[in-house]
């Protein structure tokens, strides 16, 4: 098992890529202390995302929960349609690209 978030993240990135792809799912971006380096064993993984097909709240439970499945670390799955513009600008210079 990872010690921390970005070992997590790092060891089951081809797994998370082929969730995420399999519920159309794309351009998957980290933010948060993961991208920043000041995160710790508590931290979750920021993971922004971006949809191609409207889903469902049972869908979108049901990613939620393969994605923390795949990479087997908690994970906080942040649409890009449902940012706040406030929150938008807080995170734009942490975004990196996790492809």
């Amino acid at each position: 098992m990872a010690s921390s978030p970005l070992e997590a993240l790092n060891a089951n990135k081809p797994a998370l890529l082929h969730v995420l792809a399999a519920y159309g799912v794309t351009n998957p971006r980290v933010f948060g202390s993961v991208s920043r380096g000041d995160f710790d064993s508590r931290s979750d993984i920021d993971l922004l995302v971006s949809k191609t097909r409207p889903m469902s709240y049972a869908t979108i439970a049901r990613l939620r929960r393969d994605v923390r499945d795949a990479v087997g670390w908690p994970v906080d799955l942040v649409f890009e349609t449902a940012l706040k513009p406030g929150l938008r600008e807080m995170i734009q210079s942490e975004l990196q690209p996790l492809v």
